[in-house]
């Protein structure tokens, strides 16, 4: 009874900000007054929505890869680099968090664009006749959300290598372990719930981009954000906006649940 009324206000909160929120997005996904049209059966059946779907997961499992790798990089030399290397990747690493995220997406939209410097580089290389369409399309949605995602992922990972004594690194080079075996033997299980947190923060926040798809996508990449926003203020047609919601939010549990399982089996 006792921790019941420690944890009292926290449940109280909770059920505002979380369990609210959902009761009346599950509410609305029923046809509020027109519950004998069940909007859940809509999303299964919609071609255009499964397509969306199919995309928007696809789409953050390879942001959510690619970070992780590129995370654990800087995490690594963030904690077991020199102070130099130290100082850098951990300015390399916050950055994104230290900038507006449109003002990011926009400098990448100059970068990506035909007269950024990615197609001055290549028509530089190739000739002037080269060129790289990177702009509008999946490749320059892929990499602004990698590039948000990088502080959350690398945060993660360090703070779970924090907890690696170099005493063990450095006992490990006596008995002749290669680097390799450091890494894979003791770094990377160490670190795994890092990783476990990471991953989590960075496919949640991917899967939830609107801005992105939106402006780096230039309207011809469709996410499941971008649907729900035409349902609510062009279409107006709430009950599917929110049947659409309910069914990401399913997704998102079941693929963090075998992500998760699959991690556990690597790093056993």
């Amino acid at each position: 009874m006792k921790n019941l009324k420690f944890l009292l206000p926290y449940i109280i909160i909770y059920s505002i900000l979380f369990l609210l929120p959902v009761s009346l997005i599950v509410y609305y996904s029923l046809g509020s007054n027109d519950v004998s049209h069940i909007y859940f059966f809509d999303v299964i059946k919609s071609n255009l929505i499964r397509e969306v779907f199919f995309n928007t997961l696809l789409y953050s499992i390879i942001a959510t890869f690619i970070t992780s790798l590129l995370g654990w990089i800087l995490g690594f030399t963030m904690v077991f680099g020199s102070s130099r290397i130290k100082t850098f990747t951990s300015f390399i690493g916050i950055l994104p968090l230290l900038v507006n995220p449109l003002v990011i997406i926009y400098g990448w939209m100059l970068v990506l664009s035909n007269g950024g410097w990615v197609n001055n580089i290549v028509k530089a290389i190739f000739g002037n006749t080269a060129g790289l369409q990177m702009l509008y399309t999946p490749q320059a949605v892929i990499i602004g959300m990698v590039y948000l995602g990088i502080p959350y992922m690398t945060l993660s990972i360090a703070l779970s290598m924090l907890e690696i004594k170099t005493t063990i690194l450095s006992a490990a080079k006596t008995m002749g372990a290669s680097f390799i075996q450091i890494i894979t033997k003791i770094i990377l299980p160490i670190s795994k719930e890092g990783i476990y947190t990471g991953i989590f923060f960075v496919f949640v926040i991917s899967v939830g981009y609107y801005i992105i798809p939106s402006l780096l996508g230039g309207g011809k990449v469709d996410f499941i954000s971008t649907l729900i926003e035409q349902n609510v203020n062009k279409v107006l047609n709430w009950p599917l906006a929110s049947a659409i919601s309910i069914w990401m939010l399913v997704s998102m549990i079941l693929m963090f649940l075998i992500v998760k399982n699959i991690l556990i089996k690597v790093f056993r």
